[in-house]
């Protein structure tokens, strides 16, 4: 029976004497400030006639909307 060569074991770090290339920028990435700038932009706007809305009952229409979801029985404590 031949026997078999022992495996060759690759080395898994990038340590080959090479540097890894720098990682490319991120274009998918906000700017940082858009928040900030999107607020500043509605606090501009003296014509903004849209309401303010609570941000957990848009949350809520909206899953019950897209989702058909319901409210859970808050009764049961």
């Amino acid at each position: 029976r031949p026997t078999r060569p022992p495996p060759v074991r690759r080395s898994t770090s990038a340590d080959d004497g090479v540097p890894l290339p720098p990682e490319p920028p991120d274009e998918d990435a906000p700017p940082e400030d858009d928040e900030e700038a999107m607020i500043a932009e509605v606090a501009a706007d003296p014509k903004s006639t849209a309401p303010r809305r609570d941000p957990e009952e848009a949350a809520i229409e909206l899953l019950s909307a897209q989702l058909g979801a319901r409210a859970l029985d808050q009764r049961r404590a």
